[in-house]
């Protein structure tokens, strides 16, 4: 009678399992990682797209203003000043510093006006809008230059 013959690899499935476990550990690791990077970089281009929106629409109330009040009383006014804009008309500005978040509670715009170059004829003009996120604090900016037309 012949006797079976048994082979020594008995633990060699069980080491072949971890194995596998291990690898689709890691793989699924990566691809959540991924995906939450994805993620916040979706949210952090949304947040530079308005920021970037409300900074031109801050130089363009400005420049509406300019336009509105005329140049002398405009450059009077705000010649020097710093100010934070929210989302109402220039009545509704204030000159609280450091600025509120004051654009959907979340961004906050402010705006400078620096006499520049010729003095009395232009005003240079500074709106940087802010926000706060996990990863600290962006911006995005915008100039100009406004003269007496």
């Amino acid at each position: 009678m012949m006797l079976p013959i048994v082979k020594k690899n008995l633990g060699q499935g069980l080491l072949e399992l971890i194995i596998a476990l291990g690898i689709a550990a890691f793989i699924i690791v990566a691809l959540v990682q991924t995906m939450v990077t994805g993620a916040k970089n979706t949210r952090f281009a949304k947040n530079q797209t308005l920021a970037t929106r409300f900074a031109q629409e801050g130089v363009e109330k400005i420049r509406n203003l300019r336009d509105t009040l005329g140049w002398a009383l405009f450059f009077n006014t705000y010649n020097g000043i710093t100010t934070c804009v929210g989302e109402g008309t220039p009545d509704t500005w204030t000159v609280i510093l450091p600025c509120p978040a004051n654009i959907d509670n979340f961004f906050t715009r402010k705006v400078v006006f620096n006499d520049s170059g010729d003095p009395g004829n232009t005003v240079a003009v500074n709106v940087t809008v802010t926000w706060i996120d996990n990863d600290g604090t962006h911006k995005s900016e915008q100039n100009t230059e406004l003269t007496r037309w």
